[in-house]
């Protein structure tokens, strides 16, 4: 990303940072699959339009607080979930294409943009690309043990906007309660909470979920495990089950179950989390996604080695997802209504709230 241009700003002040030497691997994975060769220039067209729509709402709720800005005040904007920052990048575009911070400084104002999530390579990423943006503010969400309020990690300052792009399908019932709680306490009244999220049921009858495929693809596995003769399965996947010790089966699923829901939560679950403190509503688009991105999401370190956890050898890990998405998964979904020329369309809900004055 070029040098993003800026005017007058608050004094930069991050509260987390990477630890220094941290293994990036990860995080460059996920960016690859963000962006076309990682370059920032040109986010994939899977995620590219979900996000476009989230960044125009939260650029849209900056226009309006410009127009009524005044000497000292600060806009803020949280970007809740924030990975390796594809969201935050976006918007930082968007501002600097919009002169944000310079017409904020000419009303001796600021803007302010607040990185949150778990420390994690991921979010390590989104740091090495986002460190030299002067608005930018980077969080731990998760400290000490403990999730944090965002109300703390604003230092008690509410903000004008938050944006939680592809994250509350990530997060269980319970777990989304107490992200909107979080949500509604840090934005100000009438404040803006936009988001999108590509894994939230039901779907259209023409649409998959991201999910369907890497969930089809455990079944796959799972089904190898348990066939009562190991003569009948391919020999990448015979090869596979011989080396998984049966002891590490329950654990395994448990940490599969907790990297991708094994059953998705639904647009009415998250709708229902924000009613309490929001008014808003919640649409749905389809976009495709390319069979090899599909494969690119199953590929990604920490999503592989979570998700398919019996199996420790990552050569002998990626033998199966490149066997099982090439040979059973995309050839059965992509045979289906949802199933594009070259891939899936993708049923993605867009949600904008306002929280209640």
């Amino acid at each position: 990303m070029q040098p993003i241009p800026h005017g007058a700003r608050t004094e930069r002040h991050d509260t987390w940072q990477p630890e220094p030497g941290i293994d990036l691997t990860d995080g460059r994975s996920l960016h690859q699959l963000l962006f076309t060769d990682g370059d920032l220039s040109y986010p994939r067209s899977w995620c590219s339009g979900a996000t476009g729509i989230v960044i125009h709402d939260v650029l849209e709720a900056i226009e309006t607080r410009i127009e009524c800005a005044g000497s000292g005040d600060v806009v803020r904007v949280v970007d809740y979930g924030a990975g390796t920052g594809l969201a935050a990048i976006e918007l930082s575009k968007a501002c600097a294409a919009h002169n944000v911070a310079q017409r904020l400084a000419a009303r001796s104002a600021a803007f302010e943009l607040h990185v949150v999530d778990i420390p994690t390579s991921w979010f390590a990423q989104g740091f090495e690309l986002l460190r030299e943006v002067p608005w930018t503010r980077f969080h731990a969400l998760h400290a000490n043990g403990r999730f944090r309020p965002l109300l703390e990690i604003t230092d008690g300052e509410q903000a004008d906007a938050v944006m939680a792009n592809m994250v509350f399908h990530l997060l269980t019932a319970s777990a989304m309660r107490h992200a909107a709680i979080s949500i509604a306490d840090v934005l100000r009244p009438g404040g803006l909470l936009t988001f999108s999220a590509p894994d939230l049921g039901p779907t259209a009858p023409d649409t998959a979920l991201f999910h369907d495929s890497n969930r089809l693809l455990r079944q796959h596995w799972l089904a190898a495990l348990d066939a009562p003769d190991p003569e009948i399965l391919a020999p990448v996947l015979r090869n596979a089950r011989a080396a998984v010790p049966s002891a590490v089966r329950a654990g395994a699923q448990r940490r599969a179950d907790k990297r991708i829901l094994p059953v998705p939560q639904t647009v009415e679950s998250v709708h229902s989390a924000l009613f309490p403190y929001f008014d808003g509503a919640i649409q749905r688009r389809p976009y495709e996604l390319l069979a090899g991105e599909i494969l690119m999401t199953a590929l990604v370190p920490a999503n592989q080695t979570e998700y398919l956890a019996e199996i420790s050898d990552k050569s002998v890990r990626e033998a199966v997802i490149h066997h099982l998405m090439l040979d059973h998964v995309l050839p059965n979904l992509m045979k289906g209504p949802a199933g594009t020329g070259l891939g899936l369309n993708i049923d993605w809900a867009l949600g904008r709230y306002r929280r209640f004055r």
